[in-house]
């Protein structure tokens, strides 16, 4: 079994203080636990069931023992138990949201701590990961594995029952292997190795609460940029700054969307507190740009501190200034994309990212003009380098829509305007058919008026006989208004519009025609792969050399338009 980054997170606090001893890491409960790195000193062991480690023959020769214990447990008995192997005084962690991708590793002592609140630490974490596994679709649905602890402790912070997981760690000695000044750990495994880090919650002597981040590879110091990252106009920058107790800025937008009928509206208000913060931010004289520091300014890193807005976690600095609207769209986008679930909007709303993002930047008065294509650029230009993935830059998704009894769902709720594309072009010649390494794509952001968008084809040859187009990796709702292939210097090879009576091949569309109650067609795309096929036309043999390019001309709908589908939607779906 492989290990992953998450997997071994669970024990990353403790890495260090392992040299030097003979550690015994053993897994209860935890199919995973052999995949957990061993070696310096630490032997580590599966069993069914804890009460086997009072057993092992060689228990005498470990100074240390770990026990990640994946299922329910009597903390009084454990402690017993240990206490007759000579593991006095362990000490309790508490993975969440599970001991297998911990997020947050939470020590007991941290539920004890005045001013340190652990609850605002742990939520997060959770529904970032519930949303991203899928789960957590119903309101105030909290997965099995999660403890009780999450929606509220003990007055003394004392958990007798632990349900989700937890990490069990006793000595010799009975002195902690740890500094006990260390409250709880967080950590963020999902970029490239180089910019994994692990943020320590520490009490100082004189009693101050302070957070220290530290990278996961031990090379990179702590407080000096990453010169690797430089390179690409963005440093990481890690080093200590004050604990500060309030509740994430970005926790109230998942309390809003958690309201039945939420809009653009409402959404626009809450993000208005975030666009008055950037703007009090930009640089003299210039109402536009950002210093390059407020890179990181998202709402997850604010929360309300003493009645105001306070940043925390600003880990990346650009190398030059920035758009106010580009870290702006980021700080939403990147917001809605932790959301787990939502509740139904009013009808007709934006359920896709992309779109609730261009419509609120428009409410809050910013111009949204080319703003996607700019986002996409800039987010690429910045992380591409940072988070693994294909080098194309976030990608649209929908937010996950919880319907309770009594919902009215009148149409799917994936039937929404869209207002961006992801484009794929396919070509197909006769000794090669459609393809990956033969495509050519591209993000689009639509606009209500109808414009022309250019896609060079480089793989399309003289031997060419079908052309294959995916709009978009979502269905939706589109204006698609016609389709044009043509050379290099404007000469037009193929000419389609929706009202035309050549060949044309349709999966996953349908195209609704202008009528009486419709004054405009409409393209639906009915599903995640929707396509057109275009056989061309022989004469196409005879073109002059050169480079072919795809013409498209889209927008997006109305929301009178969209008001109209809707109606003739109703109609065929009930009829």
């Amino acid at each position: 079994m492989m290990e992953t980054v998450e997997q071994s997170d669970v024990l990353r606090p403790f890495r260090t203080a392992f040299a030097g001893k003979q550690a015994l890491v053993v897994g209860s409960g935890c199919p995973g636990i052999m995949s957990f790195p061993g070696g310096c000193g630490v032997v580590v062991r599966n069993v069914e069931a804890i009460g086997e480690v009072m057993a092992f023959d060689d228990l005498g020769e470990f100074d240390v023992l770990v026990i990640v214990e994946g299922r329910p447990i009597d903390k009084p008995e454990v402690v017993a138990m240990l206490g007759q192997a000579g593991f006095g005084r362990p000490v309790f962690y508490y993975p969440f949201p599970d001991y297998v991708r911990p997020t947050v590793l939470v020590g007991e002592q941290a539920f004890r701590t005045p001013g340190f609140n652990t609850g605002d630490l742990i939520r997060p974490a959770v529904d970032r990961v519930v949303g991203h596994l899928g789960r957590g679709l119903v309101p105030g649905f909290v997965p099995d594995l999660v403890c009780d602890s999450v929606s509220g402790l003990p007055a003394d912070g004392d958990l007798t029952e632990i349900r989700h997981g937890v990490l069990i760690v006793g000595t010799r000695n009975g002195v902690s292997i740890l500094p006990t000044e260390q409250l709880a750990f967080s950590f963020s495994s999902n970029r490239a190795a180089p910019f994994n880090k692990m943020n320590i919650f520490y009490k100082t002597p004189e009693g101050r609460i302070m957070v220290r981040h530290i990278p996961y590879q031990p090379d990179a110091d702590a407080g000096v940029p990453n010169e690797s990252a430089a390179t690409r106009s963005v440093a990481q920058v890690l080093g200590e700054e004050p604990y500060l107790p309030g509740r994430l800025y970005s926790q109230e937008l998942q309390d809003l969307l958690l309201k039945p009928g939420w809009d653009v509206q409402r959404v626009a208000s809450w993000a208005r507190p975030y666009m008055q913060l950037l703007r009090r931010l930009v640089q003299d004289g210039d109402g536009e740009w950002l210093e390059g520091r407020y890179l990181d300014l998202t709402p997850f890193n604010l929360l309300w501190h003493e009645g105001r807005l306070a940043m925390i976690d600003m880990e990346w600095k650009a190398g030059g200034p920035l758009p106010l609207r580009y870290v702006f769209f980021r700080g939403l986008y990147l917001t809605l994309a932790r959301v787990p679930y939502v509740v139904a909007p009013v009808p007709g709303s934006a359920l896709n990212i992309f779109g609730l993002c261009i419509a609120v930047s428009a409410e809050l008065g910013l111009d949204t003009a080319g703003l996607l294509e700019s986002f996409l650029e800039l987010e690429a230009h910045y992380f591409g380098a940072v988070f693994p993935g294909d080098g194309r830059g976030p990608e649209d998704a929908d937010l996950a829509v919880a319907y309770g009894k009594g919902t009215p769902q009148d149409l799917p709720p994936s039937l929404y305007p869209l207002l961006n594309l992801h484009l794929q072009v396919f070509v197909e010649s006769e000794t090669r058919g459609f393809c990956e390494e033969a495509s050519t794509w591209r993000y689009i952001g639509l606009t209500h008026e109808p414009r022309i968008y250019s896609v060079p084809l480089p793989h399309f040859t003289a031997d060419t006989v079908k052309l294959r187009i995916d709009p978009s990796d979502h269905s939706g709702m589109v204006r698609l208004h016609s389709i044009d292939l043509r050379t290099a210097d404007g000469a037009e090879l193929f000419h389609w519009t929706p009202f035309s009576r050549s060949d044309a091949e349709l999966s996953g569309m349908v195209i609704l025609n202008a009528g009486p109650r419709l004054p405009e067609a409409v393209t639906i795309l009915t599903n995640y792969d929707p396509m057109l096929v275009f056989p061309l036309p022989a004469g196409m043999r005879d073109r002059p050399p050169g480079a072919v390019v795809l013409e498209m001309e889209l927008s997006a709908l109305s929301p009178e338009l969209y008001d109209a589908v809707a109606v003739v939607l109703r109609e065929l779906l009930t009829n």
